[in-house]
């Protein structure tokens, strides 16, 4: 078994409270990933979580980075660390997840999911700690948490 925690949740409030409980657990907010359908806001932006939006890369320039170049990135999101948000089309969507160990089959149901509105996060506990991660992902609200 792997220990890669996955979670589909509602909103993103329920990502920050996500990364409310990590943090007040002891681990690295910076570590969390997380996927989600609309330009990053600025609660989110502000936890150091890693995020990646599913958005029109052909128009997605400004923010996030300039337009027709496949895979998008940029840092002028305050309070995004390292590579800031990048900007995927459906199917890199898929291959980022795939890159993070997500199997196959279902980075493509993960992909619809956060097509149709929902947030994913993702967080490669300590195996030592899988348990205390996927409460934190639970206690936040997540509807459903699996790991890989």
């Amino acid at each position: 078994m792997g220990t890669f925690v996955v979670g589909t949740f509602d909103n993103h409030r329920a990502i920050q409270a996500l990364a409310g409980n990590l943090k007040s657990a002891g681990y690295d907010v910076s570590q969390l990933r997380v996927a989600g359908n609309e330009e990053i806001p600025t609660d989110l932006a502000t936890s150091g979580a890693q995020y990646v939006y599913l958005g029109d890369v052909q128009s997605s320039g400004g923010v996030i980075g300039s337009a027709g170049t496949g895979l998008e990135t940029g840092t002028g999101v305050p309070g995004l660390t390292d590579s800031g948000a990048q900007t995927l089309d459906y199917g890199e969507l898929g291959d980022y997840l795939s890159d993070l160990g997500i199997p196959d089959g279902k980075t493509d149901a993960y992909s619809k999911a956060v097509d149709g509105g929902e947030w994913l996060a993702g967080y490669l506990a300590p195996p030592d700690k899988l348990d205390s991660v996927k409460s934190a992902f639970a206690s936040a609200g997540a509807r459903s948490v699996e790991v890989f």
